[in-house]
């Protein structure tokens, strides 16, 4: 009986958790620029889970204010959400999203987090 209550108790805490990012992702403002705020959406979907809404990371790595410095070559950090790093939790987004899509949240994440 203790462990069920244990496990009820630990979905409630993660379903908070859910709810608080979701309430939250609703006061990231939304960019002029179309093809960041494209970039905001994409990484609000498929990266934030990993790195986290404002890029300060979580099972992924951070972001926010050192994407450019780790790839100063925008090639490279296409390159990278497009092929993944294998032997890592970092898929490949290639058959996932767009090359639009990859290059609008590679720009996202270089301008701004």
């Amino acid at each position: 009986m203790r462990t069920v209550a244990r496990i009820l108790a630990g979905c409630v805490v993660a379903g908070s958790a859910l709810v608080g990012w979701a309430c939250s992702a609703e006061d990231v403002a939304v960019p002029d620029d179309p093809v960041l705020a494209s970039g905001q959406q994409v990484y609000q979907v498929r990266c934030a889970s990993c790195h986290g809404l404002a890029g300060t990371g979580g099972l992924g790595p951070p972001l926010a204010g050192i994407v450019t410095e780790r790839y100063p070559d925008v090639a490279d950090n296409i390159a990278l959400v497009a092929n993944g790093i294998p032997g890592t939790s970092m898929r490949a987004f290639d058959t996932i999203l767009s090359p639009e899509e990859i290059t609008a949240v590679v720009r996202y994440t270089r301008e701004s987090l």
